[in-house]
């Protein structure tokens, strides 16, 4: 049986075969840990979640943007978005809503930014089945010739000089940058510059959260984002 959840932001489609007529399929806190499976790569869901207490087959899909926000939490007044990347099935569909935009536009490698840039983005890369450009921060070890671009001002008014290795990039690349969030846009808009300086081409930026400020300038190519702001819980 398929049925349609109403009410949602994004569509779920709930998969049900009770083999006990006195199941009621009711949700509890603990039935995400229940997974026993994923659905099909760009469905932009996570499958085959069995619901607590289910006799029988029953299994729940929840779409990228549920599976980051239970997730999402604020420790000390800072976002915390590490616990997805614990979660394999989350981390999965996450991975896939943030690429499905960028399917089939000729993306020929993917750009993450130091720390957490570099797990999404790497992540991102394997599912287009493309390569991965590191962009460094600071004066870490990265051998050989490299682009070199010092950011504006983040959302903590500090400026990072950010560093890509010369030979990453050439002039066939088609580039999309992955990252967990945008406020100030101006890392995004380092990396267009590094991706030019190579001659290479920035297709879109895609994100977990989009928190640009009004007023920012908003980053080149497409921008796609799995929340916003607003929608996350508050601290």
């Amino acid at each position: 049986m398929y049925e349609r959840c109403a009410g949602a932001p994004t569509a779920r489609w709930v998969i049900v075969s009770f083999a006990a007529a006195n199941c009621d399929g009711v949700l509890s806190d603990d039935w995400w840990s229940q997974g026993t499976g994923r659905a099909g790569s760009g469905s932009g869901e996570v499958g085959r979640f069995a619901p607590s207490g289910a006799r029988g087959s029953a299994f729940v899909t929840v779409s990228a943007r549920e599976a980051l926000l239970r997730r999402f939490r604020w420790v000390g007044g800072h976002a915390d978005v590490w616990p997805v990347f614990r979660d394999g099935d989350a981390f999965g569909v996450v991975v896939r809503a943030l690429v499905e935009p960028f399917r089939g536009k000729g993306i020929t490698a993917v750009c993450g930014i130091e720390s957490r840039g570099f797990l999404l983005g790497g992540a991102a890369a394997v599912e287009l089945g493309v390569g991965f450009v590191a962009v460094r921060k600071g004066a870490g070890m990265f051998p050989g010739e490299k682009l070199v671009r010092r950011a504006e001002p983040d959302y903590r008014g500090l400026r990072h000089s950010l560093r890509v290795q010369r030979a990453s990039l050439g002039p066939a690349d088609r580039v999309l940058l992955v990252d967990d969030w945008i406020e100030t846009g101006s890392q995004a808009r380092a990396v267009r510059e590094l991706v030019e300086a190579a001659g290479a081409r920035l297709i879109g930026c895609a994100v977990l959260v989009d928190q640009l400020r009004p007023g920012s300038p908003v980053p080149p190519g497409r921008l796609h984002s799995l929340v916003t702001g607003e929608e996350l819980p508050a601290t």
